[in-house]
């Protein structure tokens, strides 16, 4: 596999971005509806460009971006959370997503917290696997509200540093 590269989300990603959350594929196991870029911009400039609790990454490979990851919960104490991984279909099963999560792992250490919490549903198969395969525990099941306006179950999940 050749180096992936984690580096925070600028105003240029955004395109990118919008393509990547409006891929049926990505929109499927997210339970959500295609962001648009107009949307994503207005979303960027107003919340994450300046907030202090999150941090946005793209995922870089060969020079492509390939995925994006989110950490949030950056302002508490001693737990943050994974709260977004989505990478591109065409790069998928490739170890990418565990690289992130590792990418993520050491971010948040760096941070002085002692703890990772992820969330996702049940029903997506591919992140509860690769939670599971990166040492994370099921610490409760929970229901989420997804924007499409079902319910679904879902696992929380949490690693020690």
């Amino acid at each position: 596999m050749n180096k992936i590269e984690f580096r925070e989300i600028y105003a240029t990603d955004i395109n990118f971005l919008s393509a990547l959350l409006s891929d049926e594929i990505i929109t499927s196991s997210l339970h959500t509806n295609p962001i648009l870029y107009s949307e994503l911009t207005d979303i960027y400039e107003k919340y994450w460009a300046n907030d202090k609790d999150e941090k946005h990454f793209i995922i870089w490979r060969d020079n492509q971006r390939i995925g994006w990851l989110k950490v949030n919960g950056l302002s508490g104490k001693d737990k943050a959370w994974i709260s977004m991984l989505v990478i591109s279909a065409d790069y998928q099963n490739q170890g990418i997503g565990t690289a992130a999560v590792k990418f993520a792992e050491d971010f948040i250490k760096d941070n002085g917290f002692v703890s990772v919490g992820i969330q996702t549903t049940i029903d997506n198969k591919k992140a509860v696997s690769l939670y599971e395969k990166c040492g994370y525990k099921v610490i409760k099941n929970n229901i989420f509200n997804a924007e499409n306006g079902y319910k679904y179950d879902a696992y929380s999940f949490e690693k020690l540093l």
